[in-house]
């Protein structure tokens, strides 16, 4: 990654992990230490922050009004690097805004700045010093004025740190959170790529097996990362209801009308236990039955991944996952089949299991025999005492290769292209104590 500065462009090394720890005043929420060469602060913003940009200029404004507007538990990440001349908390810094999405997906966003500006508006805050001042509205608002009253140059917002090979920084932020030296949180923020509200353009292309999906399709459209179709809700309903294309396909009348007839996507809930996650969800409503489920599982590091088998004809559904390591993320996610094929991948989880969690159920009182702990268990009968493991045994491993591959047959498209995918190497992590 490259680095712009004021009058220059550096090679800026993205550290792979951090530690910050609490500050006892109301300055920041978390920093690093003082004498520290790489300096980082963490600070959530108060009314007065989100008030200020209306007086700081070199910031993008509507960007930021955006994301105030439409999320929450909203956050300032400042990175920098240590003053030599001991003039600035800190030197060469990038702003980037942390927040949560209605849909609670944690999001993160480099601010560009117009580094004329920055620099102006630096000096005199320093000046002031603004982060101890009761007041600071205020005094932003007198900078400001006695700033813009006399600037004349146009305002142009750049990136200050961009990757010259894409055009997303494309990393993982990580914070690991501390209290009294054991992991309490891990919260995950991914880059939000979505478009400024100035650079928004209807694009959405209709299609879909029905009118209800295409509008649907499109409504959803703004909370995609890639090729979001960011329309109002009117210009959605137009473009479906006058779409006479073929990919349109409730117009065509010799469409395989089967396709309509897989199962609807399932919506979960996973839940922490000792070594195990509890999946919960309600049968989706179909009018021919549901065969069985597929539950996937990834830990976020990569290094596990399987698919387990759960046939039910419940309306209330549950799956306990066992075996898995404490302290580590997995994705959970689920997908229905019936004779007509399989459903789009449900909705992901993502559970830490916890040596302090348990269920309502103890996992000891459970039948495990409800359940399927791994392909081949759809061929044990738990009671049928007249077989013997070796037995079972001599046929476990020809079962699981021959039901594998209906398994990979019936996800092949979703593994491939839609599961929780390959770990993200380009991560940052930040260690908060």
């Amino acid at each position: 990654m490259e680095q712009s500065l004021k009058h220059k462009t550096e090679v800026f090394d993205m550290p792979s992990e951090a530690k910050l720890y609490e500050v006892e005043d109301d300055t920041y929420n978390y920093e690093t230490p003082k004498d520290d060469y790489q300096q980082i602060q963490i600070f959530t913003l108060d009314e007065d922050d989100k008030a200020s940009f209306e007086y700081r200029p070199y910031f993008e404004k509507d960007v930021i009004d955006d994301i105030l507007m439409n999320n929450i538990d909203i956050k300032m990440l400042k990175i920098g690097t240590k003053d030599p001349n001991h003039i600035f908390d800190m030197v060469n810094e990038i702003y980037i805004i942390l927040f949560k999405t209605p849909d609670n997906t944690l999001k993160y966003r480099l601010l560009k700045l117009d580094l004329d500006l920055y620099t102006k508006f630096k000096y005199r805050e320093e000046k002031i010093d603004i982060s101890n001042s009761l007041n600071k509205l205020n005094i932003y608002a007198g900078i400001y004025k006695d700033i813009m009253d006399d600037y004349k140059k146009k305002i142009e917002y750049k990136h200050v740190l961009y990757d010259v090979y894409q055009d997303t920084l494309d990393f993982e932020l990580k914070l690991n959170i501390f209290k009294n030296t054991k992991l309490a949180d891990i919260l995950i923020y991914n880059e939000d790529t979505s478009l400024a509200p100035n650079e928004i353009i209807c694009n959405f292309t209709p299609s879909g097996n029905t009118l209800y999906e295409c509008k649907q399709s499109c409504y959803n459209g703004i909370d995609k990362l890639s090729n979001p179709n960011l329309c109002q809700k009117s210009e959605c309903e137009s473009l479906c209801d006058n779409c006479m294309n073929l990919e349109c396909k409730w117009n065509v009348t010799d469409y395989r009308s089967d396709l309509s007839l897989k199962p609807p996507t399932a919506r979960i809930k996973a839940f922490s236990g000792n070594n195990t996650i509890k999946v919960t969800w309600i049968r989706p409503y179909t009018n021919t039955p549901i065969t069985q489920y597929y539950i996937l599982v990834e830990s976020s590091t990569g290094q596990f991944f399987n698919i387990y088998v759960h046939k039910s004809e419940s309306e209330l559904n549950e799956y306990i996952i066992q075996n898995l390591q404490n302290d580590v993320i997995y994705k959970v996610a689920v997908i229905c089949k019936n004779k007509f094929g399989v459903s789009e991948q449900s909705n992901i989880e993502n559970i830490i299991p916890d040596t302090n969690n348990s269920f309502d159920k103890g996992v000891d009182t459970i039948d495990m025999s409800q359940y399927n702990d791994a392909l081949e268990n759809n061929y044990r009968d738990p009671n049928d005492k007249s077989k013997s493991l070796d037995t079972y045994d001599k046929y476990k491993k020809q079962i699981a290769l021959f039901e594998r591959e209906i398994v990979i047959n019936d996800l092949k498209d979703i593994v491939v292209d839609k599961l929780v995918g390959k770990p993200n190497l380009n991560m940052y992590n930040l260690n908060i104590y």
